[in-house]
């Protein structure tokens, strides 16, 4: 997992103006998870994306 730093203030602006779910679903749309998770993560708004990630290592 990869932890990302807490969301900035304008997080809350991106979802009154309507341009955080349109990056959402851009970010969903060009990496094709698995599955997506959103919730509360110690109180701050959160997202767990998990992704198939094929084998770079050299056989």
């Amino acid at each position: 997992m990869l932890p990302r730093p807490r969301a900035a203030p304008r997080v809350g602006e991106g979802i009154k103006t309507g341009a955080l779910p349109q990056a959402v679903k851009k970010l969903m749309d060009t990496v094709k998870p698995e599955a997506a998770c959103f919730g509360l993560h110690e109180g701050v708004r959160s997202c767990w994306i998990v992704l198939d990630l094929d084998d770079s290592s050299p056989s």
